[in-house]
């Protein structure tokens, strides 16, 4: 309708002569509220008519994060593939590791000692609080199913002879024959920026596991987390594969010295279930008795152990004449930790 329609409240008289109705204030101001919303109803719908429908400000579902938090989190709460070693350009000096706890069989609750040295010197630089971030580092290490982490336990540092100790205290469950590290990487130091006394960042990088220079190369360690037996065995002879007329030595280790009296004792191998008897070589009157094993013809197992926890057989007394039952650990320490396989 027609704006001057609006004021009069009708529709011009049709002839000559015909007048327009006059309009009356009250008219007046609500023909123009009329006008006035319209307008701004219009402009509201121009404004939006090119505009995609808003999305909704949250999503059903986060996709994964690229990077998991645990990857920003120090080494020492890191999960274990984070905080492993990093190789910056420009690093100096080199790393070594070594066992500084003595060969042998380690159960669970026992500790083996690990040395790093560095060389060139060892400064953590920074704000003055030097060697700061050192006692969170680790060492990442082969124990079996679970890999763990030998942790901070002292150290020397300065221009030289600098070295940092680490130890690790075997689980239960764990298991190794020949403890190593884990790769390459297993020192975890790549967020805390360890650097030499000039802030050179130190090349952690270590040789690959069980090769020269490695740990496993600088001593032989097993570890086996089930508690420590009165007595157990192991190999002597190095893992590998022995055919007939070869000799395979084995020792059964007690917890103090031990002796025997009358005929020599035994140890009963299991070679394919059938039990065969190593025999006493020497250690009378100690903590240790060594045993030999021929193979003969047809011995063939893929993994050398003994024959039942009652396999160690004679009349064995410990240093105060005491008899000594030497009951075998229901777990095979020679299966386990021997690697000796019989093909003849």
């Amino acid at each position: 309708m027609a704006l001057p329609a609006l004021l009069t409240g009708g529709t011009p008289t049709s002839g000559g002569g015909g007048r327009r109705g006059a309009p009356s204030p009250t008219r007046i101001l609500a023909v123009l509220a009329t006008v006035v919303l319209a307008a701004a109803a219009a402009a509201h719908t121009a404004q939006w008519a090119d505009e995609p429908e808003a999305a909704p400000p949250w999503p059903a579902a986060w996709p994964p994060h690229p990077h998991p938090i645990t990857a920003l989190l120090p080494a020492a709460h890191a999960h274990p593939h984070y905080g492993a070693c990093e190789l910056p350009i420009g690093t100096v000096g080199s790393v070594s590791v070594r066992f500084t706890s003595p060969d042998g069989t380690y159960f669970t609750g026992d500790t083996v000692d690990i040395r790093v040295d560095v060389s060139g010197g060892l400064e953590q630089p920074g704000d003055g609080v030097t060697r700061q971030n050192i006692p969170h580092t680790r060492l990442a290490l082969e124990t079996g199913e679970t890999d763990r982490f030998a942790v901070h336990a002292g150290g020397s540092y300065g221009t030289s002879n600098a070295y940092i100790l680490y130890n690790y205290t075997v689980q239960q469950g764990d298991f190794s024959a020949d403890l190593d590290y884990n790769s390459t990487v297993a020192l975890h130091w790549g967020n805390f920026q360890i650097a030499d006394p000039g802030s050179n960042a130190i090349n952690c990088m270590l040789p690959a596991p069980s090769t020269s220079g490695s740990l496993a190369h600088s001593g032989g360690i097993s570890i086996l987390g089930i508690e420590r037996p009165n007595a157990y065995v192991r190999a002597v002879s190095p893992a590998g594969a022995y055919g007939a007329g070869d000799t395979v030595t084995v020792a059964a280790e007690f917890d103090g010295p031990a002796s025997y009296s009358g005929a020599d004792p035994t140890l009963a191998l299991n070679v394919s279930g059938t039990p065969r008897a190593a025999e006493f070589w020497t250690g009378n009157n100690s903590e240790t008795f060594l045993f030999n094993y021929t193979v003969r013809n047809g011995d063939r197992t893929a993994g050398l152990g003994y024959h039942g926890t009652d396999a160690l057989r004679g009349t064995i007394v410990n240093g105060t004449g005491d008899p000594v039952v030497p009951a075998l650990p229901a777990t095979d320490t020679l299966a386990f930790l021997g690697g000796i396989v019989l093909n003849a």
